[in-house]
């Protein structure tokens, strides 16, 4: 059996043999990991926008390099600017941290303010309050990126994006002295989220795979002619990274791999409809809802769903 995930900004799937049902209890948050990453983009894509409501604010935070800070008192700063921030009236907020190459950490935000305050004036309040928090540190105006946000799910892609990234990414390594950093992002207020969450057969999985993996390949390849024509270097090397990528989906190397290899991919909610909906009218496919038959230990089912 297969598990679907669906979300209003993208499809994830895995095969697994089962799962920890007695997990350890968290302990101290050691920075970023694969687990942190997964948990942060997984939150991301389930943001359902038509649901969002006030105006949106995008972020991205640094500080002066007049001295160096410890783990205590960069959380100090940034606390103090969500309290500030809290003052104004926002309704929602999401955060991220990163570091640069020297090991300075620096924020990605996400805000939400009510219709009655203009964007501008959010925009000016968020620059205004960081200068003042982190200005100890030497913090510039120059350096703050605030603007006003209209394209939601770009930019919840460029959070995943960076949220995503490997341990060893010199942006996800907090610097010498930083044994605790704390916790790498977090949200508050209301966040509307939706999950469709399905059961399958294999037969189906697979399927589906290779469909995402065809859908991926395409969308690929169609960014890679759009960069070059535009002679945009960036894009062409990361539209060349995404073929490897999608021609790498079916195929780990060793055949019991590629058989659990699982998929999470960003898209739209309108190809994910037209793939569930081709899905479910293919003769023999096997789809229900993943609540109806959720295995626990005397619910067992089969791949056809009987009960075992």
């Amino acid at each position: 059996m297969a598990k679907l995930s669906l979300t209003p900004h993208g499809i994830k799937a895995g095969r697994s043999a089962g799962c920890n049902r007695t997990p350890p209890k968290r302990g101290t948050s050691k920075g970023w990991s694969a687990s942190t990453s997964r948990r942060n983009r997984d939150f991301l894509k389930s943001i359902d926008p038509t649901q969002l409501d006030g105006h949106a604010v995008s972020a991205s935070l640094t500080l002066g390099r007049s001295s160096r800070l410890s783990a205590t008192e960069f959380k100090t700063i940034r606390e103090n600017l969500f309290k500030r921030l809290a003052r104004t009236g926002i309704t929602r907020h999401h955060w991220l941290t990163e570091f640069q190459k020297d090991g300075t950490p620096h924020l990605h935000m996400m805000i939400f303010f009510p219709l009655s305050v203009h964007p501008n004036n959010a925009v000016e309040a968020i620059r205004e309050h960081w200068l003042e928090v982190s200005e100890a540190t030497g913090s510039k105006y120059s350096g703050q990126d605030v603007v006003a946000m209209y394209h939601l799910q770009g930019w919840l892609k460029y959070l995943a994006k960076h949220g995503s990234r490997g341990a060893d990414h010199y942006q996800r390594c907090p610097p010498k002295g930083w044994e605790t950093p704390g916790r790498m992002w977090g949200k508050s207020g209301t966040w509307p989220t939706s999950i469709l969450e399905y059961d399958c057969d294999t037969s189906t999985f697979y399927r589906l795979r290779r469909w995402v993996r065809n859908w991926r390949l395409s969308d690929a390849r169609r960014a890679l002619t759009k960069a070059r024509r535009y002679c945009d270097e960036i894009g062409t090397q990361n539209a060349l990274r995404r073929i490897r990528s999608a021609r790498q989906l079916l195929n780990r190397g060793t055949r019991q791999k590629s058989e659990l290899m699982g998929f999470d991919e960003w898209t739209s909610p309108e190809i994910i409809n037209r793939m569930i909906d081709a899905l479910m009218r293919v003769r023999g496919s096997y789809i229900r809802d993943y609540s109806e038959h959720k295995e626990t230990p005397n619910n067992r089912f089969d791949a056809r769903g009987a009960q075992t």
